[in-house]
């Protein structure tokens, strides 16, 4: 069994380095694309030489470059309706990679501190942040271009609530620094972001998008119409929504995502137990109410002197307190 799993991790390293071979090929001297071959190279260099301990660190920052180029191409193109789903699916099938080589090399599914041991916990908080911000970036893109929306609508709404899930996970990686620890710094305003949780801009940004895309997801969920809810799919959509969330899976209709299934990214990296019960749990209302506050309480606060605008999210707030019940 050993030697079939080590069989199918060099395939999917080879697979790497040759993808970003072609790809260099048609973008000479792009950085991203240059970086991801260099680090395939180095990963598949690591394998043969039973290097395991960098292995997974040098693959998953390949995946990273990569992925980075095709997300600049995507947001480039204001994420084209006409291509859109197939460069998502492309993105976030690259995503799962780092941890389906994880799982070859242990023959079966890491838990959490195994993925964080292999592919570190930069490593691991990177996928997090990146996968939230590609959605929330879709959806903001999808909101403001007139006429998308219509017809994006419910795709537009599950895409939230995966967005959503991987921005809360990634900001609860690292354990935020408690009131009896100290701390090697000077700087009061330092310590006080460490004690919310704030590690750095990503972190700030994490609340912001994640309570805007709560506040997207309560505003076109009252939009629905008759017997419509974000799972209750058209046949339309169906094959679209399924090959989207479900990278690799095909387009059958019969792999259309039910309440208690979300993306295969969300479960390579947080467990299938963590992402039922995300969405089984999710309340747009209370859980953006609940970003926005602290990121508005920072914003006003220790970061008040450092240009965070938090007049939009102070507007969604109020709105959104308006209607829980």
């Amino acid at each position: 069994m050993r030697v079939y799993y080590a069989i199918v991790m060099e395939i999917i390293l080879e697979k790497q380095h040759e993808r970003c071979r072609k790809l260099r090929e048609t973008n000479v001297n792009n950085a991203s694309v240059e970086n991801a071959l260099s680090y395939a190279s180095i990963a598949l260099e690591d394998f043969k030489r039973n290097l395991l301990a960098k292995l997974f660190e040098n693959f998953s920052k390949s995946i990273l470059d990569l992925t980075y180029f095709r997300e600049n191409e995507l947001t480039e193109s204001a994420f084209n309706p006409e291509m859109v789903l197939v460069q998502l699916n492309e993105i976030l099938g690259l995503m799962t990679q780092c941890s389906q080589l994880l799982e070859k090399h242990l023959g079966r599914l890491p838990s959490e501190k195994e993925l964080i041991e292999h592919l570190t916990l930069d490593v691991v908080e990177c996928i997090h942040w990146r996968v939230g911000a590609l959605f929330y970036m879709y959806c903001h893109t999808v909101r403001d271009t007139p006429g998308r929306i219509e017809k994006e609508r419910r795709m537009l709404l599950k895409c939230c609530c995966i967005g959503v899930c991987h921005l809360q996970k990634m900001a609860s990686i690292r354990t935020p620094l408690s009131d009896d620890e100290d701390v090697i710094s000077h700087d009061a305003t330092v310590t006080g972001l460490l004690r919310k949780g704030i590690f750095s801009d990503v972190h700030m940004l994490s609340l912001m998008y994640a309570g805007e895309m709560c506040y997207w997801y309560w505003q076109e969920s009252m939009k629905l119409t008759g017997d419509e809810t974000v799972n209750n799919l058209t046949p339309s959509s169906s094959q679209a929504i399924a090959s989207l969330l479900y990278p690799g899976a095909g387009a059958s209709a019969s792999l259309l995502p039910n309440p208690s299934q979300v993306s295969i990214v969300v479960t390579c990296l947080c467990g299938e137990q963590f992402t039922s019960d995300w969405e089984k749990s999710f309340n747009a209302l209370q859980f953006g109410q609940v970003c926005l506050s602290k990121y508005i309480e920072v914003a006003r606060g220790p970061l008040k002197e450092h240009g965070w605008k938090y007049d939009a999210a102070v507007k969604m707030t109020v709105e959104m307190k308006k209607n829980i019940t």
